[in-house]
């Protein structure tokens, strides 16, 4: 959450539902809805056109295979 805050505004009002709102630059927003186990989750769908990971890259190294 601390570096998501810094890069787009987050939001949340208990009142209406329990979900965080991630609202970003290009006027997108991500809901992420409170689960019974009380962690938040976003659920894409097949209407979102947003890439949830634009900037990720995974990589494995020979070392960490030993």
């Amino acid at each position: 959450m601390k570096e998501v805050r810094k890069l787009c505004h987050v939001t949340m009002d208990t009142s209406i539902e329990p979900t965080l709102f991630v609202h970003h630059l290009d006027g997108s927003i991500m809901k992420f809805k409170e689960q019974e186990s009380g962690l938040y989750i976003f659920k894409p769908n097949s209407n979102t056109s947003i890439n949830i990971y634009p900037h990720c890259t995974l990589v494995t190294t020979i070392e960490e295979n030993k």
